[in-house]
């Protein structure tokens, strides 16, 4: 009978062991912070992949906080990521990040929905009605991609190999 209790709490102190050491991994990923990309690299990074740039900023003229806005089309204008800087992380996550990501969680409807937080980057990702949604902010820049799921797994390769 001893023997079986020691053998239990063996398991059970070996288990919580598990548990702390992948919950303290995740806290210290998630502490570090990412390093956003800039207006330049995101052109070239696209490029390479078959998309069209475009100067988007005279669209946002009257957003004083939004200090580029690019969007790169799809060679075959099947659809498009958009970049952005902003004037500070604060607008990025306030102006940019809540509001999109809350315009999308409303359209949820039977979708499912995932948010990912670090200490400078935020990423809402939703998958509904055939649609592939993201919005990810890293420091002072943010990406927005309202595609059809036909498209997912490109500009989600594109989103990863970007950082965001």
């Amino acid at each position: 009978m001893k023997k079986g209790i020691i053998i239990a709490i063996i398991v059970v102190a070996i288990i919580a062991l598990i548990v702390g050491g992948v919950c303290a991994t995740i806290f210290i990923i998630s502490s570090q912070p990412k390093d956003p990309i800039t207006v330049d690299q995101f052109k070239s990074a696209l490029q390479q992949k078959d998309y069209a740039i475009y100067d988007a900023k005279d669209q946002f003229v009257v957003y004083t906080y939004i200090q580029s806005a690019q969007i790169a089309i799809k060679s075959d204008d099947t659809h498009q990521i958009e970049f952005y800087k902003f004037a500070d992380s604060t607008y990025a996550m306030n102006s940019f990040f809540n509001d999109r990501s809350q315009s999308f969680e409303n359209s949820k409807g039977n979708g499912q929905s995932s948010t990912i937080s670090g200490s400078n980057y935020s990423k809402y990702v939703l998958r509904t009605n055939g649609k592939y949604r993201v919005v990810s902010v890293i420091g002072d820049t943010g990406i927005y991609v309202d595609v059809d799921d036909d498209y997912e797994e490109e500009v989600s390769s594109i989103l990863e190999e970007l950082g965001y």
